[in-house]
């Protein structure tokens, strides 16, 4: 079924209704709101009551977790257009676990849990979507628990500059990726489980061994085969949508 989408004008823009016509993509559409961010600003909380879930428009989304203490933060995420959030508090009316941020100003659309439930009965496309997309993040997140568990840090690290340049990075006529993101030494820290400290450290080492340079918030890829050999073996998470 080929139709684009009334907000980002994409075709068929959103994985979990691809399957729809049209016509029934136009019907769900119109009980969606759409909703402008800030950079910054917070989509939903932690704790907060879940009560539907999230489409990403344009700009791009961190989902993440605090500690029990909240004292640290865990970013499990990075989301751009057509990524979905929140699908995991569906089927029950509980808290988020987990909280969304704008990472930059962004346009995400929302769908209240029980207008989509309604949807959901009428089109069971939209449930084997939804099927697939579990299935997948469960394969990242026993990807990521093997790597945390046992891979050296600097080849996590690595694993993850490799994901975030194929994603989001551009080439240059050098022939160097450039990974420009609103990505502070924190929030890269805080995506690859590490403190600062170490994060800085590592990006460092890399950068000593003429594999990147990195200014600000700018992270150049200088020699694509040396970090793939620092990421390797690369496990299928690592080409996943999910970081």
């Amino acid at each position: 079924m080929n139709w684009n989408c009334p907000a980002c004008k994409q075709e068929n823009c959103a994985p979990l209704f691809r399957e729809l016509s049209r016509e029934d993509f136009t019907a769900l559409h119109a009980q969606m709101l759409t909703v402008h961010y800030s950079k910054g600003d917070l989509i939903f909380q932690e704790g907060s009551l879940a009560s539907g879930i999230y489409i990403v428009c344009q700009g791009l989304v961190k989902y993440g977790k605090y500690s029990e203490d909240r004292n640290k933060r865990r970013i499990f995420n990075i989301l751009s257009s057509p990524q979905t959030l929140g699908e995991e508090a569906l089927f029950e009316e509980r808290p988020c676990i987990g909280f969304a941020a704008a990472l930059t100003d962004c346009q995400v659309a929302f769908i209240e849990r029980r207008a989509l439930f309604q949807f959901i009965v009428e089109h069971p496309t939209v449930l084997l979507g939804l099927c697939r997309k579990f299935a997948q993040e469960l394969m990242v997140f026993q990807c990521k628990l093997v790597e945390a568990s046992y891979e050296p840090l600097e080849r996590n690290f690595a694993r993850l500059l490799l994901n975030l340049a194929s994603r989001y990075g551009r080439t240059e006529r050098t022939g160097a990726r450039i990974l420009e993101l609103e990505l502070s030494r924190t929030d890269l820290a805080e995506l690859a489980g590490v403190s600062m400290e170490t994060a800085i450290r590592i990006l460092t080492r890399l950068k000593e061994r003429g594999v990147i340079d990195f200014d600000h918030r700018v992270i150049r890829v200088l020699n694509t085969e040396k970090l793939e050999e620092r990421a390797s073996p690369l496990p299928p998470c690592v080409t996943a949508e999910a970081i």
